[in-house]
């Protein structure tokens, strides 16, 4: 389980034709200690954004009634749902429709054929995790060949020669977060996350 002490059970819906796919994803995130809605299509999806204030949505984007970027850009156009934070989760991976829902407002998007349940959850709670930091500066740092200690911290950390993710094989970064737990902004938390699927 991913939530930790002190976690306060959050709400998702997931929006998603696949009655398989959303069976999966719903369990996933219940044994998280999720609460789950479900909808299955983009007009019962942009509904229950509207009635039920989910924390967080995951989305895919082909759906029927209302394409997924549609949803998107509705929710994202009204003042009541703007700042729920949207994770697309799709088989339509192509460059364009990321570009698309990056420029729509979605904070994540993820291929289902690039990233397993346990991924797609950790990217969920990172998602939330920069919701709840909202005004806090985040930084991601590309690794260069060559400068500073980068091949001790590889070494010392396992990560692959290549500087890429060993699932995707796209770029990892350094993902820096001011630490909320010390007195001046120059302690930080970080991880290494893939800018592809998240792991």
């Amino acid at each position: 389980m991913l939530s930790q002490p002190g976690y306060v059970k959050k709400i998702i819906l997931i929006i998603e034709a696949d009655a398989n796919q959303r069976r999966l994803y719903s369990a996933v995130f219940r044994q998280d200690g999720f609460t789950v809605i479900e909808a299955t299509d983009g007009e019962e999806g942009l509904r229950r954004t509207r009635e039920d204030r989910p924390d967080v949505l995951l989305l895919a984007l082909a759906l029927p009634k209302l394409r997924g970027l549609d949803v998107l850009a509705k929710i994202k156009g009204e003042k009541d749902t703007r700042d729920i934070p949207v994770v697309i989760f799709s088989l339509l991976g192509g460059e364009l429709d990321m570009h698309r829902a990056e420029g729509l407002g979605a904070e994540a998007f993820l291929s289902k054929g690039k990233c397993s349940p346990r991924g797609l959850l950790e990217k969920v709670h990172e998602v939330l995790a920069a919701q709840n930091m909202k005004g806090t500066r985040t930084y991601g740092l590309f690794l260069t060949e060559g400068k500073g200690d980068l091949a001790k911290l590889r070494k010392d950390m396992s990560l692959p020669a290549s500087g890429k993710c060993a699932s995707c094989g796209k770029h990892m970064l350094l993902k820096l977060t001011p630490d909320p737990s010390r007195k001046n902004d120059q302690w930080f938390t970080a991880r290494f996350v893939c800018t592809e699927c998240g792991k």
